[in-house]
């Protein structure tokens, strides 16, 4: 049973019966006892869940101290990801002073450094800049040990829209943050994570992506839904997804190979296998260009890209 609900439960029942609270309402030795494991096991859960510090993002020229101060803190306030213990700010600002770092002036280095001060495995840098009266801010969290970017993602908006936008964009990178390296959980019905990258810059034929891929591969079902239930928008050199929940990925738009080795409409046109075969020599595939997305069968010999799923 959960220790919180253990713990509730047991008040409420004591109150009832009178069992372990005597008439004098002071606690009895078993229910100072309660206390002490309950206080126990929240230092143990506290002390396994990891550590995780949002910076204050970083701001371009035209960028109030204003705007720098609310975004950022609220941003830190809705980054709770599952697992992880957010550090305090006055333990960073106390870091940073140490330092001698500026708080919105930092480098990727330098934050690092400051999430290996904090004992952190992951640290949140960003940065704010406005185009058009309209605010763009990215966020990305970086894996403080190898130094690797482990997940980024953007929201604009106007002014009227700043507290859900941030809200927003906090809530998108702490569902993503515990998922499995370079996967994104899009919020489709079926679970499905997508990779969110192509896996590398080589054309497979069919054969050859399902011997070194296999299962990693889509199904056209998850094709079939990627394509109905996401938002699909052409950025000029392929598409982004964005899904039910606002995560994103992109499709690039990196050409594909016809069967005698030539490669065609590099930065037009997107081809990627599923792994489900239509009829004999033909198998299903993510066809992309400026006017449309669609699943459709092709010669099992041409060389398309691979983009990999995993299931939650």
């Amino acid at each position: 049973m959960n220790i919180f609900l253990f713990f509730t439960k047991y008040l409420y029942i004591s109150k009832k019966s009178r069992t372990f609270v005597p008439k004098n309402k002071s606690l009895s030795k078993t229910m100072k006892r309660l206390v002490s494991i309950f206080v126990i096991c929240l230092m143990a859960l506290t002390l396994h869940a990891q550590r995780c510090a949002v910076m204050d993002f970083n701001a371009a020229n035209g960028v109030s101290q204003i705007d720098i101060d609310g975004l950022s803190a609220i941003f830190a306030t809705y980054f709770t990801p599952e697992g992880y213990t957010a550090v305090d700010r006055l333990t960073i600002d106390r870091a940073l002073a140490e330092e001698g770092y500026q708080r919105n002036r930092m480098s990727e280095k330098e934050a690092l450094s400051i999430g290996k001060k904090l004992q952190a495995s992951k640290i949140v840098v960003g940065n704010i800049k406005m185009q058009k009266k309209l605010y763009i801010v990215s966020a990305r969290v970086m894996d403080v040990i190898t130094g690797e970017m482990r997940i980024e993602s953007e929201v604009t908006f106007d002014a009227a829209n700043y507290r859900t936008s941030m809200q927003e964009l906090a809530m998108r990178l702490s569902r993503n943050i515990a998922l499995p390296a370079g996967y994104v959980d899009l919020g489709l019905p079926s679970g499905t994570l997508w990779k969110d990258k192509n896996e590398d810059n080589h054309f497979y034929s069919y054969e050859a992506i399902v011997a070194k891929y296999g299962n990693a591969l889509p199904t056209k079902e998850q094709f079939d839904e990627l394509r109905t239930l996401c938002t699909w928008t052409w950025i000029g050199f392929g598409y982004k997804v964005v899904g039910p929940n606002g995560s994103e990925i992109i499709f690039p738009s990196a050409g594909y190979q016809h069967c005698d080795g030539t490669v065609h409409y590099e930065g037009a046109y997107g081809n990627y296998w599923s792994q489900t075969l239509n009829r004999e020599g033909e198998a299903w595939f993510l066809y992309l260009d400026l006017d449309e997305a669609r699943v459709y069968s092709g010669e099992n010999c041409n060389g398309r890209s691979a983009r990999l799923v995993k299931k939650q």
